[in-house]
């Protein structure tokens, strides 16, 4: 046990040190209140306040070897302790650490069998080992948390790695969790634009978006948590929603994970609309009701005008994400557009805009036709979203399936990685145009057509 501070999250300068306080109920794994009383001092009346405890875990690596075909019993949450781990014969190895990890992730607690299906074959013919070092010390960490009912295990899922990608961003940890914890979370309810179930919350100042998420997608997202974040190192305006941290909550027998990402909408000051844009038709249109989230097919006949560079900037980005997605394998996602119909007059604010010039609003024009009534000077907020869906078999057998029924008249949603990555560009090269390239049709009375005109005239 290194330290404990209680104060307020907004006066960095007011925590007070209360190890003396809480230090032996800590080593011995009691149940601490936490109050001002139990504290023994309110640093700062009036406001909510959080106990800090940090403490360094012991250190004992340990290695593990298997053979191919037999299984390997790691305990739960020990995904997170894996520091290598690399699989073949005595001459060819192969590192599989994110493989590992993943499908330790996905199963929680379960053993894992040593084979080429779930590593690959590096040594073809020949037989194969998986070597494995593990700390126990860096196995998910995790706190109790009294509910009202029991104590609840709140946890962090591969906080190093997420460290790593939140640096990149210019997201510091401090600045995260104050966003997190120092009001109450809004929202709670379950996603209005598809069939997924997901639960959503908000923090209060709407920079960032908690997401209930599956066992599978966590391990998606950890595989390629290092490709991931040299990625957005590499392209700073990238339109890829930015995955800050994953967290599980254990309370009464119930598991649940849920993803931090930073909100795309963030800085809008309303939505008349908003659109989830995957390029396909397969069923793709929602009645429209205030407050729904629209589809493809409900924009249809809607194209999206911005500055030539800002087009061209759109295109090259779109571009570049979907390639990177692509190489991951991932599919199903989503280009999400909330339109605010201010006439133009909205001012972006750059602090809103930190994680991409393409996020915080962009100013355009919202075109329903070519006549100067359907046309009109609106805000954009764009981003994409839901980049953890695989190309597995479950989404090749629902392919081979709508191939041979509704593919036949519909563009069908699951396809594999590269021709969903074509189509969706495809689509926003459609849809989001230039000024240059806008028509505006103007429409006349018929006073000039009344006196008869010369040939040449008309």
């Amino acid at each position: 046990l290194v330290g404990a501070a209680y104060g307020a999250c907004d006066d960095e300068s007011g925590f007070v040190d209360v190890l003396g306080r809480v230090e032996k109920d800590l080593m011995a794994g009691n149940v601490i209140k936490i109050s001002n009383d139990t504290m023994g001092k309110d640093p700062k009346p009036g406001t909510r306040k959080v106990l800090r405890v940090k403490y360094r875990p012991a250190s004992a690596r340990i290695n593990i070897t298997a053979n191919e075909g037999q299984d390997v019993h790691l305990p739960p949450h020990a995904a997170e302790g894996i520091l290598s781990a690399s699989y073949g014969d005595g001459n060819t190895q192969k590192d599989i650490t994110l493989e590992l990890q993943g499908a330790l992730l996905i199963a929680p607690g379960k053993p894992v069998r040593v084979s080429n299906e779930l590593f690959g074959d590096p040594a073809p013919g020949k037989p194969k080992m998986l070597s494995v070092s593990y700390d126990p010390s860096r196995t998910r960490q995790a706190f109790k948390l009294q509910t009202s009912k029991e104590l609840a295990t709140f946890g962090l899922v591969a906080p190093w790695l997420f460290r790593d990608l939140c640096s990149t961003v210019g997201v510091t940890m401090k600045s995260l969790y104050a966003s997190l914890v120092d009001e109450e979370l809004t929202g709670g309810e379950k996603e209005v634009s598809g069939k997924s179930g997901e639960v959503f919350w908000f923090s209060s100042d709407r920079k960032f978006v908690l997401k209930t998420i599956a066992d599978a997608e966590i391990a998606t997202l950890v595989r390629m948590l290092p490709e991931y974040t040299a990625y957005l190192a590499a392209n700073p305006d990238s339109m890829l929603t930015r995955y800050l941290g994953v967290f599980s909550l254990d309370d009464n027998g119930i598991s649940t994970q849920f993803v931090v990402m930073n909100n795309i909408f963030e800085g809008a000051p309303h939505m008349d609309v908003m659109y989830d844009l995957k390029g396909t038709t397969e069923d793709r249109w929602v009645d429209p009701e205030p407050g729904k989230c629209l589809k493809d097919n409900n924009f249809a006949e809607t194209t999206a005008y911005f500055d030539d560079d800002a087009a061209t900037g759109i295109h090259r980005t779109i571009t570049s994400d979907t390639k990177f997605l692509e190489k991951q394998g991932i599919m199903d996602y989503s280009l999400m557009v909330a339109i605010s119909r201010d006439g133009g007059k909205f001012q972006r604010n750059l602090a809103t805009a930190r994680f991409s010039k393409f996020m915080g609003g962009i100013k355009g024009t919202e075109a329903h036709g070519v006549t100067e009534d359907t046309i009109q000077e609106v805000t954009y907020f764009i981003g994409m979203v839901d980049m953890l869906v695989t190309y597995g078999w479950k989404k090749v057998a629902a392919h081979i399936f709508k191939s041979s029924t509704i593919g036949i008249n519909e563009e069908i949603d699951t396809v594999a990685p590269d021709r969903y990555a074509s189509r969706f560009r495809a689509f926003v090269g459609i849809k989001v145009r230039g000024v240059s390239e806008k028509c505006v049709v103007s429409t006349l009375g018929a006073e000039p057509f009344v006196t008869p005109m010369p040939a040449l005239g008309r």
